[in-house]
């Protein structure tokens, strides 16, 4: 049995104001996590709130780390952390740099060019406090197998079971704002990365802070083929309030945990996450722990027993997931067609560019001026997600289909992310048709299915 507390986005603030919750949270959680013991810590970026003062890294290390490691009688070499988008140092930024990133880098090819050039030496200047506090912190672990200014390599050996764990650095291109699918990171580095694994690694684990989702796609889909077919963990943060729930899924054959912000100043979810691997059973089980300020404790939801990904599962998985991406790729295209502007037939990403999040309101406009009580709008984050089913009503051309065809792409663009397989049916396409329609069958003919995966794959039990 293996128990791995997973923490991250405890933006340390080194103000006499915090101190207080700061140090309160990580006793709260110490207390709270003690019956689940723990043999590992992963904690997936934004240590401090800004990276801008190196001493702030070292003051969190002893509140947050340490503490931890003392608690817990683990050493560097059971603590893995990567860098978050707060960890940088955003006065050394030069934004020329960026927006060259942005503007000329278009293909991985590129972006593995550009790791070889002196912009990219300047790009990396905003990490330098984070590095040298990685540095530190690792300088007498046993584990440590390689380190790179993007990415680092170790060895862990829990109950004779050896780990190839690998942290990456994937916050090196965010800004801050508006970073979703905006971010790079070389597919080259991750290749290094597994370069340092070998066979005699049972398990391998990946730790970054950014999810996939917030990468550009064409950048994406080739971290995510190398992720799902090489790693077995994945843990990730950022999300804060973005997300209601925790992200535990094994479906695209690897294990996914997202965990909510250890400590947040946004009104977001706080908490953390304990993953209890048992190799001997081939289970895991996941205990999701989210605190209530309300009440000054934590409470939480256990999920049920899940078999570990096999070989052979893992390959059906991802060969489903391989399926999903060729889909998007399909129904982008016609997407586009859908747009009027020329530009549009030049840009590959033109529908999500040109489109914004639609505005869907619960309430007609005659309905607001008559009631007193007007409804809030459905924010379209959490609408696309949502399993409750929605009639969407509109005047001709107001955007009903190119909502539908937005909400489409985005599930089958972030089925890793949602865990929901979106099917789209044309009513025109069916008009004077007189075959009997059978919903089972379309969706076995479009994803290309045979009968017992369509029904693996479309359960009614589960079908909003």
């Amino acid at each position: 049995m293996i128990n791995i507390l997973h923490l991250t986005d405890f933006h340390f603030r080194n103000h006499r104001k915090h101190q207080v919750n700061q140090e309160k949270i990580i006793e709260q959680i110490i207390a709270d996590v003690k019956p689940f013991n723990v043999d590992v810590i992963v904690f997936s970026g934004d240590l401090v709130q800004s990276g801008k003062d190196s001493e702030d890294f070292n003051k969190a290390e002893e509140m947050v780390l340490t503490r931890l490691m003392e608690e817990f009688n683990l050493d560097s070499s059971k603590v893995f952390i990567c860098s978050g988008n707060h960890d940088m140092n955003w006065d050394v930024r030069i934004d020329a740099i960026f927006e060259q990133l942005d503007n000329k880098v278009t293909t991985n090819e590129e972006l593995d060019s550009y790791t070889t050039t002196k912009d990219y030496e300047h790009s990396i200047k905003p990490l330098k406090n984070y590095l040298n506090f990685h540095d530190k912190f690792y300088a007498n672990c046993s584990g440590l197998i390689h380190s790179d200014d993007l990415y680092s390599v170790f060895e862990l050996t829990v109950n004779d079971r050896k780990i190839g764990v690998v942290t990456i650095n994937n916050s090196w291109r965010a800004v801050g704002l508006n970073d979703t699918n905006q971010l790079l990171f070389p597919v080259s580095k991750l290749n290094e990365s597994l370069s340092y694994l070998n066979k005699t690694h049972e398990t391998k684990i990946l730790i970054m802070h950014h999810p996939l989702s917030d990468f550009k796609n064409f950048n994406s889909y080739d971290l995510e083929e190398i992720i799902y077919n090489n790693f077995d963990i994945m843990f990730s943060g950022h999300v804060h309030k973005k997300e209601t729930s925790v992200n535990y899924t094994t479906n695209d054959g690897i294990i996914k945990i997202v965990t909510p912000a250890t400590l947040t100043f946004d009104g977001g979810h706080i908490g953390y996450t304990n993953v209890k691997l048992d190799y001997e059973e081939n289970d895991y089980q996941v205990f999701n722990r989210f605190f209530d300020p309300k009440v000054n404790t934590f409470y939480g939801t256990n999920t049920p027993q899940r078999e570990i990904p096999s070989s052979e599962l893992k390959l059906e998985q991802n060969r489903f997931r391989k399926k999903l991406k060729k889909k998007f790729e399909i129904e982008l295209v016609g997407a586009n067609q859908l747009l009027v502007s020329r530009e549009s037939n030049e840009n590959e990403n033109a529908f999500f560019e040109f489109t914004t999040k639609p505005v869907l309101k619960s309430q007609s406009t005659s309905e607001i001026t008559n009631q007193d009580l007007i409804l809030p709008d459905f924010d379209w984050d959490n609408f696309i997600v949502e399993d409750e089913d929605f009639l969407i009503l509109g005047k001709g051309k107001c955007g009903k289909t190119i909502l539908l065809k937005k909400l489409q792409l985005e599930l089958l663009r972030d089925f890793t992310k949602h865990n929901k397989i979106p099917f789209f049916i044309d009513l025109k396409e069916w008009e004077g048709n007189t075959k009997k329609f059978n919903l089972l069958d379309e969706f076995r003919v479009y994803f290309e299915l045979n009968k017992g995966d369509a029904n693996v794959a479309f359960p009614k039990n589960r079908t909003v």
